[in-house]
């Protein structure tokens, strides 16, 4: 039998059988970890998820997610530390 999700009061998920979930005030997820990896997601002004810094215990990972004049995702920006390489993937809106 497949383990049950669990959500919060709020109706948030709190866990999905791998994974915990911990929300800020205004329900976005604040913090998310599993066995190994771990994702902490950061927002702007407007609660647009602009970053996201994700890792392990050896390695490291930061998603940035810049945004045009109309707040809309315009790309993302891959950035590892660890092996000093940034990549980035643009997003085109036709």
């Amino acid at each position: 039998m497949a383990a049950q999700a669990r959500r919060g009061a709020a109706g948030d998920l709190l866990w999905d059988g791998g994974s915990t979930y911990e929300y800020d005030a205004e329900g976005r997820v604040k913090y998310s970890t599993s066995t190994g990896p771990w994702q902490c997601p950061m927002y702007n002004a407007l609660g647009q998820r602009v970053q996201d810094y994700q890792g392990t215990a050896t390695e490291s990972l930061t998603l940035t997610y810049p945004r045009d004049i109309f707040g809309q995702r315009t790309g993302t920006w891959d950035q590892r530390p660890s092996i000093n390489w940034t990549w980035l993937a643009q997003t085109l809106g036709l």
